[in-house]
């Protein structure tokens, strides 16, 4: 890596008609490093992923609707004859003087419309977890500092390497 941040400076002293001061060299350096590109890279990665451990904390909100749409609407249907109990047939007979045994039943009945649709709104909230929603913030937390620090030691590296040349 070192050899490469030479290089760079150098290609970059060959670019310029003037000689570079130490700070510019330092800029350009800093402006054109692959691994300096790359920390950053794994700072943004490490923040996201503090920003979604923390998330854990939130109410986790699901939402399902479902639709179907039939040709016809389903009918019910019923024909035939209902047998009667023997009491209830008695009090018929009593109240229309008229014998039954059975009544006669002819149904058809829409059971639902044509368009059928269902929705559900689910909420889970967790309300104890061990402390493994603390410790994933923590851990993601840490990790977020690791990957500063070393973008920071890759930026003085940086500057040490061209320091020397």
């Amino acid at each position: 890596m070192t050899k490469k941040i030479v290089l760079l400076a150098l290609a970059t002293l060959c670019l310029y008609a003037k000689p570079l001061s130490l700070n510019e060299a330092i800029s350009i350096a800093l402006e054109n490093n692959r691994h300096l590109k790359i920390s950053k890279l794994a700072v943004d990665i490490a923040e996201a992923q503090y920003q979604q451990a923390l998330s854990a904390r939130y109410p986790q909100l699901t939402a399902t609707v479902q639709a179907t749409r039939m040709d016809e609407a389903p009918l019910f249907e019923m024909n035939g004859n209902v047998a009667l109990p023997p009491q209830l047939s008695g009090a018929l007979y009593a109240m229309t003087g008229t014998p039954m045994s059975s009544l006669p039943v002819s149904l058809d009945t829409k059971i639902t419309g044509r368009d059928v649709m269902s929705s559900s709104l689910n909420v889970v909230y967790p309300l104890y977890t061990g402390g493994k929603i603390d410790a994933l913030i923590k851990q993601a937390n840490l990790n977020k500092t690791l990957q500063n620090e070393e973008a920071r030691r890759s930026e003085l590296e940086v500057i040490y390497e061209i320091g020397r040349a």
